[in-house]
């Protein structure tokens, strides 16, 4: 077994070059993976573990909202399903909230229920989204936990120039090239 080590330098300077990629003691790994289960398990946890907790009341805040058009939709659905029943069930004796009221007919009624419940699926559906959003938020903050966004960040353009070598093998002996050079650095 042969063991190199660059002539100028240490054992620990070798060992740094492999050690870099370790997360030190103090250092926090977020794994996207465990974030996207953990949103999953429970909207908002995953946010929790990503450390984005200014996004907690946007997340509960949501599904409140979320949740309240669709208990009132389903309300006022059950609410017009259970006057057309009394309406149309063909007891004189049962009487339903809107009696007396000629502006609600059964066909009024009708549309009125129907109206509430394709409200109620509607929010059903954005539910559903808002919970699938939030999954993706959790596993993109995962990813992007530790991207740079120092100061440090800079685009250089400077003029360009080439001299091809006339014993050269392309087509452009003996020729200059110019044109610009873009350098970013991050």
């Amino acid at each position: 077994m042969f063991l190199l080590y660059p002539a100028s330098g240490s054992c620990n300077d070798v060992s740094s070059l492999f050690l870099n990629d370790i997360p030190q003691e103090n250092e926090r790994v977020i794994i996207p993976q465990k974030a996207a289960m953990y949103s999953a398990v429970l909207p908002g946890l995953g946010q929790v573990y990503n450390r984005k907790y200014w996004k907690l009341p946007i997340v509960y805040g949501g599904f409140a909202a979320l949740t309240y058009w669709t208990v009132f939709n389903h309300d006022n659905y059950i609410r017009y399903q259970t006057a057309l029943e009394l309406r149309t069930d063909g007891n004189p004796h049962s009487v339903d909230e809107f009696a007396g009221d000629p502006r609600f007919t059964e066909q009024v009624l009708t549309d009125y229920m129907d109206f509430y419940r394709r409200g109620r699926d509607r929010a059903i559906i954005w539910t559903a989204g808002f919970y699938a959003l939030t999954i993706l938020d959790a596993v993109v903050d995962a990813y992007l936990y530790d991207f740079d966004v120092s100061e440090d960040l800079s685009l250089r353009v400077s003029p360009f120039y080439m001299n091809h070598h006339p014993s050269g093998g392309d087509a452009f002996k003996g020729s200059v090239s110019v044109g610009l050079r873009c350098s970013i650095k991050f």
